[in-house]
Protein backbone atom coordinates (compact mmCIF):
# COMPACT_ATOMS: atom_id res chain seq x y z
CA UNK A 1 0.00 0.00 0.00
CA UNK A 2 1.49 3.76 -0.56
CA UNK A 3 1.75 6.22 1.17
CA UNK A 4 -0.60 8.04 -0.38
CA UNK A 5 -3.44 5.65 0.19
CA UNK A 6 -2.81 5.09 3.52
CA UNK A 7 -3.34 8.47 4.16
CA UNK A 8 -6.59 8.84 2.19
CA UNK A 9 -7.81 6.08 4.49
CA UNK A 10 -6.84 8.02 7.52
CA UNK A 11 -8.86 11.54 6.52
CA UNK A 12 -11.87 9.14 5.47
CA UNK A 13 -11.34 7.58 9.07
CA UNK A 14 -10.98 10.89 10.97
CA UNK A 15 -14.22 11.99 8.96
CA UNK A 16 -16.33 8.82 10.31
CA UNK A 17 -15.63 9.49 13.42
CA UNK A 18 -16.69 13.28 13.29
CA UNK A 19 -19.98 12.23 11.67
CA UNK A 20 -20.43 9.34 14.70
CA UNK A 21 -19.50 12.17 17.21
CA UNK A 22 -22.02 14.61 15.53
CA UNK A 23 -24.67 12.17 15.79
CA UNK A 24 -23.86 11.25 19.51
CA UNK A 25 -24.03 14.61 19.78
CA UNK A 26 -27.43 14.90 18.35
CA UNK A 27 -28.88 11.96 20.23
CA UNK A 28 -28.34 13.39 23.45
CA UNK A 29 -30.17 16.51 22.22
CA UNK A 30 -32.88 15.12 21.15
CA UNK A 31 -33.14 12.49 24.11
CA UNK A 32 -32.64 15.69 26.43
CA UNK A 33 -35.60 17.21 24.75
CA UNK A 34 -37.42 14.48 25.14
CA UNK A 35 -36.98 14.41 29.09
CA UNK A 36 -37.75 17.86 29.35
CA UNK A 37 -40.71 18.11 27.04
CA UNK A 38 -42.14 14.48 29.09
CA UNK A 39 -41.69 16.62 32.89
CA UNK A 40 -43.06 19.55 31.22
CA UNK A 41 -46.11 17.39 30.15
CA UNK A 42 -46.25 15.67 33.61
CA UNK A 43 -46.26 18.79 34.92
CA UNK A 44 -49.12 19.90 33.35
CA UNK A 45 -51.06 18.08 33.93
CA UNK A 46 -50.32 17.22 37.36
CA UNK A 47 -51.36 21.32 37.82
CA UNK A 48 -54.61 21.00 35.95
CA UNK A 49 -54.99 18.06 38.30
CA UNK A 50 -54.27 19.77 41.44
CA UNK A 51 -56.44 22.84 40.13
CA UNK A 52 -59.50 20.31 39.88
CA UNK A 53 -59.11 18.84 42.87
CA UNK A 54 -59.01 22.06 45.20
CA UNK A 55 -62.11 23.09 42.86
CA UNK A 56 -63.41 20.15 44.31
CA UNK A 57 -64.38 21.38 47.69
CA UNK A 58 -65.82 24.72 46.41
CA UNK A 59 -68.01 22.48 44.29
CA UNK A 60 -68.84 20.16 47.28
CA UNK A 61 -69.62 23.52 49.23
CA UNK A 62 -71.88 25.02 46.14
CA UNK A 63 -73.70 21.91 44.90
CA UNK A 64 -72.90 18.79 47.15
CA UNK A 65 -74.67 15.64 47.65
CA UNK A 66 -76.91 14.98 50.99
CA UNK A 67 -74.94 14.02 53.98
CA UNK A 68 -74.94 10.39 54.90
CA UNK A 69 -75.92 10.10 58.46
CA UNK A 70 -75.48 6.11 58.88
CA UNK A 71 -79.05 5.05 57.68
CA UNK A 72 -78.50 2.08 56.05
CA UNK A 73 -80.98 1.80 53.71
CA UNK A 74 -79.89 5.50 52.19
CA UNK A 75 -76.26 4.34 51.66
CA UNK A 76 -76.88 2.84 48.70
CA UNK A 77 -78.35 6.51 46.59
CA UNK A 78 -75.71 8.30 48.38
CA UNK A 79 -73.00 6.30 47.28
CA UNK A 80 -73.98 6.48 43.51
CA UNK A 81 -74.64 10.66 43.87
CA UNK A 82 -71.59 10.69 45.51
CA UNK A 83 -69.32 8.85 43.27
CA UNK A 84 -70.97 10.59 40.52
CA UNK A 85 -70.16 13.89 41.77
CA UNK A 86 -66.76 13.10 42.65
CA UNK A 87 -65.79 11.73 39.01
CA UNK A 88 -67.37 14.82 37.39
CA UNK A 89 -64.70 17.04 39.66
CA UNK A 90 -61.92 14.30 39.04
CA UNK A 91 -61.75 11.33 36.54
CA UNK A 92 -59.11 10.07 38.45
CA UNK A 93 -60.87 10.10 41.59
CA UNK A 94 -63.27 8.28 40.56
CA UNK A 95 -61.43 5.53 39.38
CA UNK A 96 -59.85 5.13 42.79
CA UNK A 97 -63.10 4.92 44.34
CA UNK A 98 -64.04 2.19 41.94
CA UNK A 99 -61.24 0.67 43.19
CA UNK A 100 -61.28 0.53 46.71
CA UNK A 101 -64.49 0.08 47.24
CA UNK A 102 -64.53 -3.14 45.94
CA UNK A 103 -61.64 -4.20 48.59
CA UNK A 104 -62.03 -5.83 51.26
CA UNK A 105 -57.98 -5.28 53.00
CA UNK A 106 -56.72 -1.73 54.24
CA UNK A 107 -55.82 0.90 51.42
CA UNK A 108 -52.68 2.74 51.52
CA UNK A 109 -51.85 5.81 49.27
CA UNK A 110 -48.73 4.96 47.10
CA UNK A 111 -46.08 7.12 48.99
CA UNK A 112 -44.11 7.57 45.67
CA UNK A 113 -47.01 9.11 43.99
CA UNK A 114 -47.53 12.67 45.24
CA UNK A 115 -50.89 12.77 43.31
CA UNK A 116 -52.38 9.47 44.40
CA UNK A 117 -52.03 11.30 47.94
CA UNK A 118 -52.90 14.40 46.55
CA UNK A 119 -55.96 12.90 45.33
CA UNK A 120 -56.66 10.77 48.77
CA UNK A 121 -56.26 13.43 51.34
CA UNK A 122 -58.87 15.73 49.00
CA UNK A 123 -61.36 12.47 49.02
CA UNK A 124 -60.48 12.89 52.83
CA UNK A 125 -62.33 16.50 53.07
CA UNK A 126 -65.03 16.22 50.67
CA UNK A 127 -66.28 12.78 52.74
CA UNK A 128 -65.59 14.85 56.08
CA UNK A 129 -68.32 17.32 54.85
CA UNK A 130 -70.82 14.90 53.41
CA UNK A 131 -71.14 12.70 56.53
CA UNK A 132 -72.39 13.20 59.62
CA UNK A 133 -73.61 10.93 63.08
CA UNK A 134 -72.40 7.49 62.95
CA UNK A 135 -70.99 7.97 59.33
CA UNK A 136 -68.82 10.58 60.18
CA UNK A 137 -67.23 9.42 63.24
CA UNK A 138 -66.22 6.14 60.79
CA UNK A 139 -64.34 8.51 58.63
CA UNK A 140 -62.71 10.96 61.80
CA UNK A 141 -61.25 7.42 63.31
CA UNK A 142 -59.47 6.81 59.48
CA UNK A 143 -55.41 7.93 60.15
CA UNK A 144 -53.22 9.97 58.23
CA UNK A 145 -56.41 12.18 56.01
CA UNK A 146 -56.68 8.61 54.11
CA UNK A 147 -59.57 9.48 52.09
CA UNK A 148 -58.97 5.84 50.24
CA UNK A 149 -59.60 4.02 53.19
CA UNK A 150 -61.86 6.15 54.94
CA UNK A 151 -64.67 5.19 51.92
CA UNK A 152 -63.32 1.90 52.03
CA UNK A 153 -65.09 1.88 55.27
CA UNK A 154 -67.97 3.51 54.83
CA UNK A 155 -68.42 0.86 51.74
CA UNK A 156 -67.33 -2.05 54.29
CA UNK A 157 -69.64 -0.87 56.91
CA UNK A 158 -72.58 0.23 55.23
CA UNK A 159 -72.58 -1.16 51.81
CA UNK A 160 -72.21 -4.88 50.32
CA UNK A 161 -75.84 -5.60 51.35
CA UNK A 162 -75.66 -8.70 48.62
CA UNK A 163 -74.68 -11.90 49.29
CA UNK A 164 -71.15 -11.44 48.24
CA UNK A 165 -70.76 -8.22 50.92
CA UNK A 166 -72.45 -10.78 53.41
CA UNK A 167 -69.66 -13.45 52.84
CA UNK A 168 -67.26 -10.78 53.04
CA UNK A 169 -68.17 -9.79 56.54
CA UNK A 170 -68.76 -13.31 57.58
CA UNK A 171 -65.26 -13.94 56.41
CA UNK A 172 -63.34 -11.14 58.61
CA UNK A 173 -65.49 -12.37 61.44
CA UNK A 174 -63.98 -15.85 61.09
CA UNK A 175 -60.46 -14.11 60.69
CA UNK A 176 -60.82 -11.22 63.34
CA UNK A 177 -57.22 -10.70 65.15
CA UNK A 178 -57.18 -9.78 68.58
CA UNK A 179 -53.70 -8.69 68.45
CA UNK A 180 -52.04 -8.93 72.03
CA UNK A 181 -53.18 -10.01 75.10
CA UNK A 182 -52.80 -6.04 76.21
CA UNK A 183 -54.71 -4.93 73.05
CA UNK A 184 -57.53 -7.89 73.60
CA UNK A 185 -60.02 -5.56 75.66
CA UNK A 186 -59.91 -2.85 72.75
CA UNK A 187 -60.13 -5.60 70.24
CA UNK A 188 -62.96 -7.92 71.91
CA UNK A 189 -65.19 -4.85 71.68
CA UNK A 190 -64.47 -4.47 67.98
CA UNK A 191 -65.38 -7.83 67.37
CA UNK A 192 -68.81 -7.67 68.85
CA UNK A 193 -69.29 -4.50 67.00
CA UNK A 194 -68.16 -6.44 63.76
CA UNK A 195 -70.64 -9.17 64.47
CA UNK A 196 -72.99 -6.64 64.93
CA UNK A 197 -72.91 -5.11 61.82
CA UNK A 198 -73.39 -8.36 59.78
CA UNK A 199 -76.23 -9.60 62.06
CA UNK A 200 -77.87 -6.38 61.02
CA UNK A 201 -78.01 -6.81 57.47
CA UNK A 202 -81.29 -7.20 56.08
CA UNK A 203 -82.01 -11.03 55.16
CA UNK A 204 -78.59 -12.51 56.58
CA UNK A 205 -78.68 -15.52 59.54
CA UNK A 206 -76.97 -14.20 62.50
CA UNK A 207 -73.59 -15.81 63.53
CA UNK A 208 -74.31 -18.43 65.68
CA UNK A 209 -72.67 -18.71 69.53
CA UNK A 210 -71.12 -21.53 68.30
CA UNK A 211 -69.04 -19.73 65.63
CA UNK A 212 -68.64 -17.03 67.99
CA UNK A 213 -66.99 -18.83 71.00
CA UNK A 214 -65.10 -21.13 68.27
CA UNK A 215 -63.33 -18.25 66.68
CA UNK A 216 -62.26 -16.35 70.38
CA UNK A 217 -61.18 -19.85 71.92
CA UNK A 218 -58.87 -20.54 68.45
CA UNK A 219 -57.82 -16.82 67.51
CA UNK A 220 -57.45 -15.02 71.31
CA UNK A 221 -53.94 -14.38 72.49
CA UNK A 222 -51.93 -16.24 75.36
CA UNK A 223 -52.39 -16.69 78.08
CA UNK A 224 -56.04 -16.35 77.44
CA UNK A 225 -56.23 -18.79 74.81
CA UNK A 226 -55.17 -21.70 77.40
CA UNK A 227 -56.86 -20.48 79.84
CA UNK A 228 -60.30 -20.35 77.45
CA UNK A 229 -59.26 -23.82 76.31
CA UNK A 230 -59.06 -25.64 79.82
CA UNK A 231 -62.72 -24.51 80.66
CA UNK A 232 -64.18 -24.61 77.06
CA UNK A 233 -66.85 -27.23 79.24
CA UNK A 234 -67.79 -24.59 81.36
CA UNK A 235 -68.17 -21.75 79.17
CA UNK A 236 -70.95 -23.38 77.24
CA UNK A 237 -72.92 -20.34 75.87
CA UNK A 238 -71.31 -16.80 74.70
CA UNK A 239 -72.76 -15.07 77.51
CA UNK A 240 -70.44 -17.03 79.96
CA UNK A 241 -67.57 -16.77 77.60
CA UNK A 242 -68.14 -12.95 77.45
CA UNK A 243 -68.05 -12.54 81.21
CA UNK A 244 -65.03 -14.94 81.47
CA UNK A 245 -63.01 -13.46 79.09
CA UNK A 246 -63.99 -9.57 80.82
CA UNK A 247 -63.08 -10.96 84.66
CA UNK A 248 -59.92 -12.98 83.19
CA UNK A 249 -58.60 -9.07 81.78
CA UNK A 250 -59.66 -7.03 85.26
CA UNK A 251 -57.84 -9.77 87.20
CA UNK A 252 -54.89 -9.73 84.61
CA UNK A 253 -54.58 -6.18 85.05
CA UNK A 254 -55.08 -6.24 88.95
CA UNK A 255 -52.11 -8.73 89.38
CA UNK A 256 -50.60 -6.19 86.76
CA UNK A 257 -51.07 -3.49 89.16
CA UNK A 258 -49.80 -5.70 92.12
CA UNK A 259 -46.53 -6.76 90.42
CA UNK A 260 -45.79 -2.78 89.83
CA UNK A 261 -45.85 -2.46 94.01
CA UNK A 262 -42.98 -2.00 96.01
CA UNK A 263 -41.88 -4.49 98.06
CA UNK A 264 -44.31 -5.62 100.97
CA UNK A 265 -46.65 -3.25 100.45
CA UNK A 266 -47.87 -5.13 97.33
CA UNK A 267 -48.21 -8.30 99.56
CA UNK A 268 -52.09 -9.50 100.29
CA UNK A 269 -53.41 -9.51 103.66
CA UNK A 270 -53.72 -13.21 103.38
CA UNK A 271 -50.01 -14.13 102.06
CA UNK A 272 -50.56 -18.32 103.16
CA UNK A 273 -53.65 -18.11 100.87
CA UNK A 274 -50.93 -20.83 98.56
CA UNK A 275 -48.63 -23.18 99.97
CA UNK A 276 -45.46 -20.84 101.45
CA UNK A 277 -42.49 -20.82 102.64
CA UNK A 278 -42.81 -21.91 106.77
CA UNK A 279 -40.45 -22.79 108.58
CA UNK A 280 -40.45 -24.90 111.88
CA UNK A 281 -43.82 -25.99 113.62
CA UNK A 282 -42.69 -27.16 116.91
CA UNK A 283 -39.91 -29.09 116.36
CA UNK A 284 -37.97 -29.85 118.10
CA UNK A 285 -33.88 -29.17 117.76
CA UNK A 286 -31.21 -31.39 115.87
CA UNK A 287 -29.98 -32.58 119.97
CA UNK A 288 -33.60 -32.96 120.98
CA UNK A 289 -34.87 -35.91 123.44
CA UNK A 290 -38.19 -38.06 123.26
CA UNK A 291 -41.33 -36.97 123.88
CA UNK A 292 -41.03 -36.60 127.83
CA UNK A 293 -37.23 -36.04 127.84
CA UNK A 294 -35.42 -32.30 127.82
CA UNK A 295 -33.54 -31.28 125.31
CA UNK A 296 -32.05 -28.53 123.41
CA UNK A 297 -33.12 -27.48 119.88
CA UNK A 298 -31.97 -25.05 117.31
CA UNK A 299 -34.39 -22.99 116.16
CA UNK A 300 -34.14 -20.29 112.94
CA UNK A 301 -33.47 -17.84 115.60
CA UNK A 302 -30.49 -19.28 117.67
CA UNK A 303 -31.05 -22.09 120.71
CA UNK A 304 -34.26 -22.61 122.13
CA UNK A 305 -34.18 -25.07 125.61
CA UNK A 306 -37.45 -26.82 125.33
CA UNK A 307 -38.96 -29.65 127.87
CA UNK A 308 -42.87 -31.59 128.45
CA UNK A 309 -44.48 -34.24 126.24
CA UNK A 310 -43.76 -32.28 122.80
CA UNK A 311 -40.70 -30.80 123.95
CA UNK A 312 -40.60 -27.33 123.18
CA UNK A 313 -38.05 -26.52 120.26
CA UNK A 314 -38.63 -23.07 118.40
CA UNK A 315 -42.00 -21.66 119.11
CA UNK A 316 -44.04 -21.71 116.03
CA UNK A 317 -42.77 -19.21 113.57
CA UNK A 318 -43.20 -18.42 109.76
CA UNK A 319 -40.87 -16.51 106.95
CA UNK A 320 -42.57 -15.07 104.56
CA UNK A 321 -41.23 -15.68 100.91
CA UNK A 322 -39.78 -12.32 99.77
CA UNK A 323 -40.62 -12.34 96.09
CA UNK A 324 -43.16 -12.80 93.41
CA UNK A 325 -44.54 -16.50 92.79
CA UNK A 326 -43.72 -17.93 89.50
CA UNK A 327 -47.67 -19.69 89.17
CA UNK A 328 -49.77 -16.35 89.99
CA UNK A 329 -47.46 -13.34 90.07
CA UNK A 330 -48.68 -12.39 93.68
CA UNK A 331 -45.80 -10.90 96.06
CA UNK A 332 -45.22 -13.32 98.97
CA UNK A 333 -46.35 -16.48 97.80
CA UNK A 334 -44.12 -19.31 96.20
CA UNK A 335 -44.88 -22.23 94.01
CA UNK A 336 -43.96 -25.53 96.37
Amino acid sequence: MTEQALLEMQAKFAEMQTNMQALLNENARMKSESVNYAASVKADMAASEAKMMHRSLDLGKNVKPKTFSGVDSEFSDWDFTVRCHVASVSSEMGKDMERVGQSCTKVVPLQNDPLELERSRTLFSMIALLTEKHARKIVRATPDMNGLEAYRRLVERFGGRDEQGETSMLIRVMNFDFGTIDEMEGKFEEFNLLVKDHDDVAGVDEIGDQIKRAVIVARSPEPLRTHLQLNSGIYTSWSSLSVAITQFLKARKGIGSAQRGKGPKAQPENPDAMDCDWVGKGKKGKNGKGKKGKGKGKGDKGKDKGSGKEGKGDKTQSKYFEGECSNCGRWGHKRQ
